[in-house]
């Protein structure tokens, strides 16, 4: 599958792959955005992330801590009593709203700083892994037909370089990445001397 489209509430995400990259756009409340984040950016980072809304928790703690505070305090009428209750069910209502409305979502990381936020469950866990594992599985290819195809009539440290990037962004393993400088080594008559990084001319 090359696109996913997620609804909650107010909110549309909706992501597209195409050949060299995705289309990420982004609606909420009448506003949007969309961009456009090219293979070469996205790793295989990711993570999970809980998103919550606080207020709720931090409102459901100051009301239980409030009515464990009036249990002090002797009890003179039958309205300190319903207050209390009153606090107790309220705060148990901020609490179920707070863990009611926390979200999952997977975190996957763009260029340096930057993730890209994928609700876990919407519309449902496989089709979520599948649409990743999907993107994951263009990029490779994608990345490994633009940098990792050896060109006897290109610049040696350029392809090699081509090759660590690739180690760096996990298209290649350790082993792949390995066999693929030998191979170039050899297309250049060059002698690895330490694998996979520092190379000689042989004489």
């Amino acid at each position: 599958m090359n696109g996913l489209e997620q609804k909650k509430n107010f909110k549309k995400i909706k992501i597209q792959i195409t050949d060299a990259e995705i289309l990420y756009a982004i609606s909420e409340k009448g506003n949007s955005n969309e961009v456009s984040i090219p293979f070469e950016e996205i790793h295989k980072t990711k993570l999970t992330q809980h998103v919550a809304k606080q207020p709720w928790l931090i409102a459901g703690s100051a009301l239980i801590l409030s009515a464990m505070l009036f249990l002090l305090v002797p009890e003179k009428s039958s309205f300190q009593t319903e207050t209390k209750l009153l606090m107790i069910i309220m705060g148990v209502v901020c609490f179920s709203i707070y863990y009611l409305t926390k979200e999952k979502y997977w975190k996957l990381q763009v260029a340096s700083d930057s993730y890209l936020y994928i609700h876990k469950e919407i519309p449902n866990h496989n089709t979520v892994d599948k649409f990743i594992d999907t993107l994951f599985l263009s990029r490779d290819s994608y990345l490994h037909k633009e940098y990792g195809n050896i060109n006897p009539n290109l610049p040696y440290e350029s392809q090699l370089n081509n090759f660590k990037f690739l180690k760096k962004l996990k298209v290649w393993d350790e082993n792949e990445f390995q066999l693929k400088v030998e191979e170039l080594d050899k297309t250049f008559n060059r002698q690895t001397h330490i694998k996979g990084f520092n190379t000689s001319q042989d004489n």
